[in-house]
């Protein structure tokens, strides 16, 4: 393990303070230019919305229950948005301009590193992570700052 990877998990708990005690993601605020993804906690699907107008705005957006009964929540990586700008429950914020959106290959897998813009996520703040990461699904974040998704 690396210098960088034990400081950070060593430094942590100092600064993430305590684990989130939402269950599922609130868009607090924002707004998507394009179609919106939606993501299905329970079974990892992805489904996309396009709303009529420019923009879809959020105020407030927590899951929602569709016909069949499936939760959908809103995903924090866009990947059909060339732009867009969301702020979290727990207190996270993701901004997003994409030049090139993400590709998928012949059988809808997304191709990793084929979308290129900016996309930054705020620093010292919990993110969510649908899949989980050491079976949780808030992830203390660092930030990111760079020219594809992370």
């Amino acid at each position: 393990m690396s210098f960088w990877n034990k400081f950070k998990d060593w430094v942590t708990p100092y600064i993430s303070g305590p684990y989130p005690t939402e269950k599922y993601l609130t868009i607090v605020e924002g707004y998507v230019i394009g179609p919106v993804r939606w993501e299905c906690p329970e079974t990892l699907e992805e489904k996309f919305i396009i709303q009529p107008g420019f923009a879809t705005i959020f105020k407030n957006q927590g899951p929602v229950i569709d016909a069949a009964g499936k939760m959908w929540e809103v995903s924090i990586i866009q990947k059909k948005s060339p732009f867009g700008n969301l702020i979290t429950n727990p207190d996270c914020r993701y901004e997003w301009n994409m030049k090139h959106l993400q590709q998928q290959d012949t059988q809808g897998n997304w191709i990793q590193g084929t979308e290129f813009g900016e996309y930054k996520r705020q620093a010292f703040k919990w993110r969510r992570d649908l899949r989980g990461t050491n079976g949780k699904h808030w992830v203390f974040t660092w930030g990111y700052i760079g020219t594809h998704f992370d």
